[in-house]
């Protein structure tokens, strides 16, 4: 159990040939640089060990940063699809709302378009008794001048019988109101 699996025996035999190899003399320098070369390769392995457990908790920090984007991603992915359901409830509510509203709106102009035009019928009837009204006194008034101009002509017209009357008369040979013959009287069969 010791260096490399070596044992200790073995370590000693190692030493033996060495000492046997080198000689007394030179053995404390080689041996000093057998420790030097051990500590360099034990701080290589050792920076080479932290290097390699760095990577993997690094490896391992990635993993978690991953697994903690991963766990966020679904928890906004939830979210988003929470927001996107209440933001779809809530447009469908105002859609049917506006709808309600336009055909609340729609209505109300119907209604208005309906009492408007019944006014204006109403305002029509009223201009047509004024027209009405206004037509019959310009009728009557028409009808009025009419007369008197029929009138006028009747009397004018009765002033030239009269004088045709007249003309006949001394024709036929009778004497007007002033005396003579009346004129005869019709016969009734």
């Amino acid at each position: 159990m010791g260096f490399f699996d070596i044992g200790i025996i073995e370590i000693l035999i190692v030493l033996v040939v060495i000492l046997l190899v080198v000689g007394p003399e030179k053995l404390p320098g080689y041996a000093r640089k057998l420790g030097q070369i051990i500590r360099n390769f034990r701080k290589i392995t050792s920076n080479l060990t932290s290097e390699i457990t760095k990577a993997v908790d690094l490896e391992e920090e990635a993993e978690g940063i991953k697994k903690t984007a991963e766990e966020i991603k679904q928890e906004v992915s939830a979210e988003a699809e929470e927001i996107k359901q209440a933001l779809d409830k809530e447009a469908k509510e105002i859609t049917e709302a506006i709808k309600a509203e336009a055909k609340e709106a729609k209505k109300t102009l119907d209604e208005g378009a309906k009492d408007l035009s019944q006014a204006i019928d109403k305002v029509a009837k009223g201009t047509n008794k004024t027209k009405k009204k206004e037509a019959k006194k310009t009728l009557d008034e028409g009808a009025k001048d009419l007369s008197q101009a029929i009138d006028k002509v009747a009397k004018g017209t009765n002033k030239t019988k009269k004088k045709e009357a007249k003309k006949t008369e001394k024709a036929a040979g009778f004497k007007t109101k002033t005396g003579g013959k009346e004129p005869p009287q019709p016969v009734d069969n």
